[in-house]
């Protein structure tokens, strides 16, 4: 992921080997902007946070999960699907949503009649992207990132075939940023409450959105695959990359 351009992932908790993984990959990745995604509780944000995640995303909103972030100083993206999500949101002071499950929930259609009445708050969307649909998502200014599982798939995984991910995922960015990118390096600053807090910028290449998204690491806590939703592997995880004028500025989500 990082030799192709998104040194920035999240490690969803399906399984018990996503703490593990986000551990083992924040010690031998110190560089990648990693999080934690389907944190459903606090012991699972805790567990997170103290593994070496940089930001929690949850499938829904949990007003419980959402607060403990947030006296954490952890940025937290909890899912919505509805105007009543969204003034939860409003109300914890939120300015970043996950918009889950994306396309089944209505897509950029949906995402569009909500941005209406809630216009100050941007949006993840996650669930159903492609890599024929990204850009899609991506050209519209009220979308922060994107989340996909495209990249890296269970058979790619299963037969350690990671120059095909590598090319899966320079592809992305390329489609993603309209150029060529040989090389990014990214500081990660994050601070705040929010998702958007970390992830911040624009592109100069027609995407206004802070960051280009693209994949998951599906299966990487499992070291290989496995059955965890459409397009998932066993652990699921995203991974995000901010741009700034083509340049990696901040950080990440999940299908889940």
């Amino acid at each position: 992921l990082t030799k192709g351009g998104l040194p920035c992932a999240e490690v969803t908790f399906r399984t018990p080997a996503a703490e593990e993984s986000i551990r083992i990959m924040a010690e031998q990745f110190p560089d990648m902007l990693l999080g934690a995604g389907t944190v459903l509780t606090t012991e699972q944000a805790d567990r997170a946070i103290a593994a070496g995640a940089k930001f929690i995303v949850s499938p829904g909103f949990n007003p419980k999960v959402v607060s403990h972030c947030i006296e954490k100083n952890i940025p937290i993206t909890p899912g919505i699907s509805s105007p009543s999500d969204m003034e939860q949101a409003i109300e914890m002071g939120l300015d970043a949503v996950k918009f889950f499950p994306a396309v089944p929930s209505g897509g950029l259609s949906m995402i569009k009649a909500l941005a209406a009445p809630y216009h100050t708050m941007r949006f993840m969307p996650t669930g159903g992207e492609t890599p024929q649909n990204l850009t899609e998502f991506l050209d519209y200014p009220k979308i922060l990132a994107c989340g996909g599982t495209w990249m890296v798939k269970p058979e790619l995984l299963a037969t350690g075939n990671f120059e095909e991910i590598t090319r899966l995922t320079r592809q992305t960015v390329r489609t993603m940023l309209d150029l060529k990118i040989d090389e990014l390096t990214l500081p990660f600053p994050h601070t705040g409450n929010n998702l958007s807090d970390a992830l911040h910028g624009h592109t100069d290449h027609g995407h206004q959105n802070g960051l280009g998204v693209a994949h998951s690491l599906g299966g990487l806590a499992d070291h290989g695959g496995g059955d965890g939703g459409a397009g998932q592997g066993r652990c699921g995880g995203h991974s995000v990359v901010p741009t700034e004028n083509g340049r990696a500025d901040g950080q990440a989500d999940d299908d889940n």
